[in-house]
């Protein structure tokens, strides 16, 4: 019996063994979708970190490339305002220098021109020192901050320059001496 039961015991533990290992669990197409479904979700994920990842390096080099622009057109703004205030600086100190001049010449003859020349050129002299005023105050607040002021001042200060030549040579015409053109520098 004892090999009976020995039998007995390896068969019943052999259908329990076979039954439990050739049940097969059922995969439905539920279970399909979803497996289906996060395949594609991380597939998603992945593209969207790669496109992230490459949005932020593009910006990064947009910004670096935006940077150096920035400090190119800050450095070549600074070299141009320099040169200009220069050119400003020497244009107002021989501006002044021909005024000093030409108002202590008149000063000096005066007395010896008749009177409407004196009348007019007494009250064309304070027009021009004006003028002059407003070229040393165009040129002691020049600070622009983008090439587009700085053109925008040096218009401003051509139109008064010009303003004040005009007066200059209108002083010099009533007193039969030219033009103060030919006794300036270029700007």
């Amino acid at each position: 019996m004892n090999s009976i039961s020995k039998i007995l015991t390896f068969t019943a533990l052999g259908s329990i063994a076979l039954t439990g290992c050739s049940k097969k669990e059922e995969i439905t197409e539920a279970d399909v979708q979803a497996a289906a479904d996060k395949a594609a979700q991380e597939a998603v994920a992945a593209s969207e970190k790669k496109n992230d990842d490459k949005m932020a390096a593009m910006k990064a080099e947009s910004d670096k490339k935006l940077a150096d622009a920035k400090a190119e057109m800050e450095a070549k703004l600074a070299a141009e305002t320099k040169l200009l205030k220069e050119q400003f600086t020497a244009s107002n100190a021989a501006l002044r220098k021909q005024y000093d001049s030409l108002k202590s010449k008149y000063d000096s003859v005066k007395s010896k021109l008749p009177e409407d020349i004196v009348s007019q050129v007494s009250s064309t002299l304070p027009d021009l020192a004006n003028s002059l005023g407003n070229l040393e105050s165009i040129a002691n607040t020049f600070t622009p901050s983008t090439l587009e002021q700085l053109n925008e001042l040096k218009t401003k200060y051509e139109k008064e320059l010009a303003v004040a030549k005009g007066i200059a040579d209108q002083i010099l015409k009533m007193l039969g001496k030219g033009s103060l053109e030919s006794m300036l520098p270029k700007l």
